[in-house]
C-alpha cells in the first residue's frame, strides 16, 4: 500500500498531443470490429439454420419411404381393406349416464392409422 501513497505525491502532467483523439479512434475501431463479428455470427446462424432445413426436407423426401396406401392381403395396391369399423357406444352410455348423471361424448379421433397393418 505504500505504492499508492508515493503515486499520489507525484505531480500531475499532460496528456500527449492527440493522446484523446488516438484513443476515440481506437474506441471506434473496436467498436466497428465487434459490430462486424456480430453480422458475421448472424449470417452464419441464419446459412446453418437454413441449412439444417433443407437437408430436412430433402432427407424427408427423397431418403425416408413415405406412407402410401396400405396392401391388402392379396398384395394389391389398388384396392384397400378399411381397417376402422365402427362400433355403436350408445346403449352404454344410456345405461352409464342413467346411473351417475353424466353425460359421455365419444367421438373419433383420428381417421389415420400410425402403423401399417397386414391380415
Amino acid at each position: 500500500m505504500d505504492e499508492l501513497k508515493y503515486l499520489g505525491q507525484l505531480p500531475r502532467v499532460q496528456a500527449p498531443i492527440g493522446f484523446e483523439s488516438r484513443v476515440l479512434a481506437g474506441l471506434a475501431e473496436r467498436k466497428e470490429r465487434r459490430l462486424r463479428r456480430v453480422k458475421t455470427l448472424r449470417f452464419s446462424l441464419a446459412g446453418a439454420s437454413a441449412f439444417l432445413l433443407v437437408g430436412f426436407v430433402v432427407t424427408r423426401l427423397f431418403i425416408l419411404p413415405g406412407t402410401g396406401p396400405i396392401a391388402s392381403a392379396g398384395g394389391k395396391k389398388d384396392r384397400l381393406i378399411p381397417i376402422n369399423e365402427p362400433v355403436d357406444y350408445s346403449r352404454e352410455v344410456r345405461e352409464l349416464s342413467r346411473d351417475s348423471g353424466t353425460i359421455y361424448i365419444l367421438e373419433q379421433v383420428s381417421d389415420i392409422t400410425t402403423a401399417d397393418i397386414s391380415y
